[in-house]
């Protein structure tokens, strides 16, 4: 469960943009191998949890159909 969203993070997004582009994911990593800048990556690693967890928690509100997916109708 973890290994591929880290697969898919660093590796597609280097193989199909060339390094051209600097992701989210990539921006982290560079933070704390290259720069070394560990408080910058934290900081960066906590908004993209609070972004992505305000995301699920508007997708659960507005899911119209909750009881279809967990009974199967």
């Amino acid at each position: 469960m973890v290994f591929m969203p880290s697969v898919t993070t660093f590796a597609i997004s280097r193989l199909l943009g060339g390094g051209q582009f600097t992701l989210i994911g990539n921006l982290i990593e560079r933070q704390f191998i290259t720069v070394g800048d560990w408080n910058f990556g934290s900081a960066i690693s906590i908004v993209m949890m609070v972004v992505i967890l305000i995301s699920i928690g508007i997708m659960n509100r507005f899911d119209k159909d909750k009881e279809g997916l967990i009974y199967g109708k």
